[in-house]
C-alpha cells in the first residue's frame, strides 16, 4: 500500500505544479484512507448489486437485498474470486508502475494480452480479441472494428485513472477518455469521463449535486450522455422523494424506445443514468445509495 501511495503522491505532485491549477493540498493519511474507501466501496458496490445483476429491466426492484451470490461464489474458491468489473484496474495499476502514470496504448495492450485471457465479455471481449489480430488502441475500441463499442465496460474499469489523480479533474477527465476507448468509442466513453472527474473531486468535495454538475461540464454541450446527465438532474428536481418516477422516465427513452442498434441492457449511456440517479436520490447516504443503485436495475452490480 505503501508504493501505492507513493504512486499517488508522485502524480499529484507532478500535475498539480501547473501554474494554470489551483494547488490543493491533502495530507497522506487522508489521502491513503480515501484510497482505501474507494476501493472498498468500489467491490462493496460490485457485490451488493451482483445477485441481482440485469435482474430488473422492465421494472425495478424493490428489496430487500441480499449477498447470496457473492457469498455462494467466494465460499466455492474459498476467498476471492474474479470479475472484470473491479480486477482490469489491478492490471492497470501494474502497468502504471512499471512504465509510469501515462502508460501508451501499446503498453496496455502488452498488458491485456498478457494478463487477460477470459472472464471478460462484452466491448472487453471484443478488444482483446482484436488485440490478438493486431489491432493497437484506440483502434479497439473503434465502432468500426469493435461491435459493442456502446457497452456499459469502461464505466467500471477505468477508476484507478482518477484515484491517483486527487483534485485533478481536467487531467482524470482526459484520461479516463484515453483509456476508455481501449474498448469503446463516442458517446459511450462519457460516462467514464463523468464518473472519472466525480472520484478526482471526491478527495476534496463531499456534495452529490456538486460533483455530478462540475463533472458533465467536462463533457461538450451536446454529448449524448451530458444530456442524459441533465435529465436526471431534473427528473431528481421535481421529485426529490421518489427515484420510481425518473426511473421511468429514463427507462422509457433510454431501453424501450433505445435504437435496435444499440439496446442492450448492458448500454453505456442507460446504465451511466441509473448511476447518476442512484447517487442523486441517495443524496450521499451510502446503505441507501447502494439499496437504489441496486433497484434500478439493468447491470447492478456496477
Amino acid at each position: 500500500m505503501r508504493r501505492f501511495a507513493f504512486l499517488l503522491l508522485a502524480s499529484f505532485v507532478l500535475f498539480s505544479c501547473s501554474p494554470k491549477v489551483q494547488e490543493k493540498e491533502i495530507s497522506y493519511d487522508e489521502l491513503r484512507d480515501k484510497i482505501a474507501g474507494a476501493w472498498l466501496g468500489q467491490m462493496v458496490g460490485n457485490i451488493y448489486g451482483l445477485e441481482y445483476e440485469n435482474k430488473f429491466v422492465d421494472e425495478p426492484g424493490e428489496g430487500p437485498f441480499v449477498f447470496n451470490k457473492a457469498m455462494r461464489k467466494m465460499e466455492a474458491v474459498d476467498g476471492a474470486f474474479s470479475d472484470d468489473d473491479t480486477d482490469v484496474e489491478y492490471l492497470y495499476l501494474l502497468m502504471m508502475e512499471k512504465y509510469g502514470v501515462e502508460p501508451t496504448y501499446a503498453q496496455m495492450r502488452e498488458g491485456w494480452m498478457y494478463h487477460i485471457r477470459d472472464r471478460v465479455w462484452l466491448a472487453n471481449r471484443a478488444s482483446l480479441g482484436l488485440m490478438h489480430y493486431g489491432l493497437t488502441p484506440p483502434f479497439t475500441g473503434d465502432m468500426r472494428y469493435n461491435p459493442h463499442w456502446f457497452q456499459i465496460d469502461p464505466q467500471l474499469i477505468n477508476e484507478i485513472w482518477s484515484y491517483t489523480a486527487p483534485g485533478m479533474p481536467a487531467y482524470a477527465a482526459g484520461i479516463s477518455e484515453w483509456a476508455a476507448r481501449i474498448t469503446s468509442d463516442s458517446w459511450a466513453t462519457s460516462p467514464t469521463m463523468v464518473y472519472g472527474v466525480m472520484y478526482s473531486e471526491a478527495f476534496f468535495e463531499k456534495d452529490i449535486r456538486t460533483l455530478v454538475e462540475h463533472a458533465v461540464s467536462y463533457l461538450p454541450k451536446n454529448d449524448r450522455f451530458a444530456k442524459t446527465v441533465r435529465e436526471c438532474m431534473a427528473l431528481y428536481d421535481s421529485n426529490p422523494d421518489d427515484w420510481h418516477a425518473a426511473r421511468k422516465a429514463i427507462a422509457d427513452k433510454y431501453w424501450f424506445n433505445e435504437p435496435s442498434l444499440t439496446k442492450t441492457i448492458w448500454n453505456a449511456n442507460l446504465n451511466g443514468a441509473m448511476g447518476i440517479l442512484s447517487l442523486l436520490y441517495g443524496n450521499g447516504d451510502i446503505e441507501k445509495t447502494l439499496h437504489i443503485g441496486c433497484a434500478l436495475g439493468f447491470d447492478a452490480d456496477n
